[in-house]
């Protein structure tokens, strides 16, 4: 009796635990932001399955980069390296869902990588100058 006790309790805990975590992950999607002022998009990158298009791009320091989910599935355009995101502090998107999209500044000059953190193989290239 006491092992079916533990087994019923282990259960409620992993439901209750992956609830939790289903509700805190749309908490965390994107919104698009106003492309207004300095913050205007100067250069787009269409997100699919095949990747992002086109691969590289290149913009004038303090410009922006917008994003746009063109595919079925959600994204989520981070900072290289995968998947601890540090080579440009800030440059994590949240979750871009289907048909949104997600808008960046480079204040930083240099060329800065990325990828899509829910499918690393995904990768892309900014250039500020």
């Amino acid at each position: 009796m006491p092992t079916r006790v533990v087994a019923v309790i282990g259960a409620i805990v992993i439901i209750a635990g992956l609830g939790a975590w289903l509700v805190a992950g749309r908490r965390h999607q994107a919104t698009p932001r106003p492309a207004s002022g300095p913050a205007a998009a100067t250069a787009t990158v269409k997100i699919n399955a095949d990747g992002f298009t086109p691969e590289r791009v290149a913009i004038k320091q303090g410009q922006a980069v917008r994003w746009n989910n063109a595919d079925t599935v959600a994204h989520l355009v981070a900072s290289d390296p995968h998947p601890s995101h540090t080579d440009y502090p800030g440059f994590e998107s949240q979750i871009i869902p289907a048909g949104g999209t997600y808008l960046f500044s480079f204040n930083r000059v240099g060329t800065w990588g990325y990828h899509d953190h829910l499918n690393p193989s995904l990768t892309g290239t900014v250039v500020a100058r």
